[in-house]
């Protein structure tokens, strides 16, 4: 499934780039467990973080990315990031927020197209590779 940013969301990302909000910013990429599929009307509440053993939310910063331009697209990547879970877990996608001044909001989300990933009893790993086009 493609990345969704929902219609929320668009208001934080122009206040962002015109400096309306200049406080300190954190993202965080962070994993799903519901069975959701994003739309445009998501809301951080309609997803259940994961929680099993071993996993944590990575932290993530503007050095981080990488922006570039191919074949008309515009795109800022992150590195892979990999996530540790040490039980049995269902991953349905992953999801992007960004806490300013101690309020979280949803960024953007994406389910796994060829999700839900399944790990086996004794856990193990989810790697991401956060991507967000501007066409």
């Amino acid at each position: 499934m493609a990345i969704v940013i929902p219609t929320i969301s668009n208001r934080l990302f122009l206040e962002l780039i015109f400096g309306k909000k200049t406080s300190s910013v954190t993202q965080k990429l962070k994993l799903f467990k519901n069975d959701f599929v994003p739309t445009k009307n998501s809301i951080l509440d309609d997803l259940e973080e994961a929680d099993f053993g071993g996993y944590h939310e990575i932290i993530l910063s503007n050095s981080d990315w990488t922006v570039d331009t191919l074949s008309g697209v515009t795109s800022a990547s992150c590195p892979e990031q990999v996530f540790v879970i040490e039980e049995l877990a269902v991953i349905y996608g992953y999801y992007v927020t960004v806490e300013i001044d101690s309020v979280e909001y949803l960024y953007w989300l994406e389910r796994f197209s060829d999700g839900p990933y399944e790990l086996p009893p004794a856990g193990g790993s989810v790697a991401i590779t956060a991507n967000l086009g501007v066409f």
